[in-house]
Formats: structure tokens, C-alpha cells, sequence
């Protein structure tokens, strides 16, 4: 059986791409034949796996490709990259992989065909015996629903932040500057377990249906403490699991919390229970056969 991963913009990141989806899919390429394409390139797999949000199926430019896909007269997953649904957005599609229990949630109302297939790449994320140089840690690319000046406002000059710019939404960023916090750019895989360690705590203010939870699991698997907000379901549930804490979404709140985790033991063990890139693939495999 041939499985073609599509994905916008894999051309450009598949050299520097090595979170838990790709480790999965190198697992799966001991079993399968698998081609890596554009949502623009010819096709030629017997199931498509196609990465994307769905909601890019109503917006402007983004549509054309995405509408491609959805017609496609082949057997399709999409691996749900976040979002609510819609169920007339992803009705072509034979099955739907979501990463959070709020997602499936919302299939079960649905009825839409769906598995969960989520995991994080814990040959890279793992503890380091590095010096700690950061009270807290917070990575991923700017955005605001990830409200990233949160941390910084509770934390000042003992927070690191760092991730992807963007011009289309630089206020978090930006607002972390004038808290004086450290804000370094998007790093490297290794530079990033690296500057993950180097930290007390890990801090996830993501909103409610503000992902992040890579960040979330990246830092248990690094097994550094872990700190999400109450309004963020996606980044709750793995905490609720574990030993982690959740506050409010407030600088005090989030001030408190830290100095609790700075107490716990991280997590690492939890995650590899449940949400490594073996269970990824593994779980992916199983969706496979299932068509």
C-alpha cells in the first residue's frame, strides 16, 4: 500500500521537520511505501494523509488547495490540526485523526468517523543534565491565542520566550519585550530540547481553543514540571492526567503556580505511556487499516 503524507509547505520544512508526526511517519515507512507531497502535487497514494486545519476550507487563497483534497476520490484522513469542526467541512474524508479529547468530543456529537493519533518525538524531547538558566520556558510561535505575554507579565526578566515571529500577529511578542523578558527566535530541534531543560518550569497559557499542546507534552517529555491555564481544555487534559498544574490565566495566578511546580517532579513518565511517537504511529497505523 502506498500513503501520500500531504502537507502545505512540506517541501520547504521536511529538512528541518522532526516534532512527533514526522518520527511516526518514519516508523510507518518501514511498513508502507510513502510519498511526501504538496496539496498541489499529483497524487499518486492508495490513503492520503493530509495535515491541515478545516476551517482553511472557507478561507480565500488556502480554499483552493484545500477544496482539492477534500474532492478527491481516494481514501483520506485528515489529521485534525485544530480548531472547532464543522461537519460539511470534512464530510469527503473517510476519517478524521484528532490530537485532544475535546475534538473527539465533538465528533461523537457529529457523528463523524474519527480515531485519536497524537504523540510527541521522545527520541529528541528528553531530560538533558544541562544548568538551569530560566525560572520558566515558554515555546511555539508567536500568536495571540496563545497569549504568550501572560507569562511575561508574571514573570518578567525570569522568562524565556521563543518561537516563530509572525508580521500578521506580533503583539505577544512584542508585549514580552516591554516585560523585559528574554524572547529568542524559532531554534532548532536541538536547541530547543536544549533552552526547554534549561528552565524551571514550562508555562502554557494557551486559550481555550488555542492549541500548544505540543509545548504541553514536549515539556513533560523533557520531564520539566508543567504549568496550563483553566481555559485551555486541549492543554487541561494531559495535566488533569498527570501531576501538572492549571490556574487561572492571570499574572498572579500564574506566579503562584510557578513556585508549586518548581516543587513537583516532572512528567515524563506519563508521556510515555501514552503519547510518544510510537503511539502515534501506531495509532495512525491502526486508522490505515481500518480503510
Amino acid at each position: 500500500m502506498k500513503i501520500s503524507f500531504v502537507w502545505y509547505g512540506i517541501t520547504k520544512r521536511k529538512d528541518q521537520w522532526r516534532d512527533g508526526l514526522w518520527a511516526a511517519m518514519q516508523l510507518l515507512e518501514k511498513k508502507y511505501q510513502v510519498e511526501y507531497c504538496e496539496p498541489t502535487d499529483e497524487i499518486t497514494g492508495d490513503v492520503i494523509l493530509f495535515w491541515e486545519a478545516p476551517c482553511t476550507i472557507n478561507s480565500g487563497e488556502n480554499a483552493k488547495w484545500y477544496n482539492r483534497i477534500h474532492q478527491m476520490d481516494k481514501k483520506k484522513i485528515l489529521l485534525f490540526a485544530g480548531g472547532p469542526i464543522q461537519k460539511e467541512w470534512v464530510e469527503n474524508f473517510d476519517l478524521l485523526a484528532v490530537e485532544s479529547a475535546i475534538n473527539a468530543e465533538e465528533c461523537e456529537k457529529l457523528d463523524i468517523p474519527h480515531v485519536t493519533a497524537f504523540g510527541v518525538n521522545t527520541d529528541i524531547f528528553k531530560p538533558l543534565k544541562i544548568q538551569k538558566k530560566y525560572i520558566t520556558t515558554s515555546h511555539g510561535t508567536c500568536a495571540s491565542w496563545k497569549r504568550q505575554w501572560l507569562i511575561c507579565q508574571a514573570m518578567g526578566e525570569k522568562a524565556l520566550v521563543f518561537g516563530q515571529e509572525q508580521d500578521s500577529d506580533p503583539r505577544p511578542f512584542a508585549e514580552c519585550r516591554t516585560c523585559n523578558s528574554i524572547v529568542l527566535p524559532e531554534q532548532s530541534y536541538a536547541e530547543t530540547v536544549k533552552l526547554i531543560n534549561s528552565g524551571y518550569v514550562s508555562v502554557n497559557c494557551a486559550d481555550f481553543w488555542g492549541g500548544g499542546q505540543r509545548q504541553t507534552l514536549e515539556a513533560m517529555a523533557c520531564n520539566i514540571p508543567v504549568v496550563v491555564m483553566s481555559d485551555s481544555p486541549k492543554n487541561r487534559e494531559y495535566v488533569q492526567e498527570s501531576d501538572g498544574i492549571i490556574c487561572e490565566p492571570n499574572e498572579v495566578a500564574i506566579r503562584n503556580a510557578v513556585l508549586e511546580a518548581q516543587k513537583r517532579k516532572g512528567q515524563r513518565g506519563y508521556v510515555m505511556s501514552k503519547w510518544t511517537h510510537k503511539h502515534y504511529a501506531k495509532a495512525l497505523d491502526k486508522a490505515i487499516q481500518s480503510l
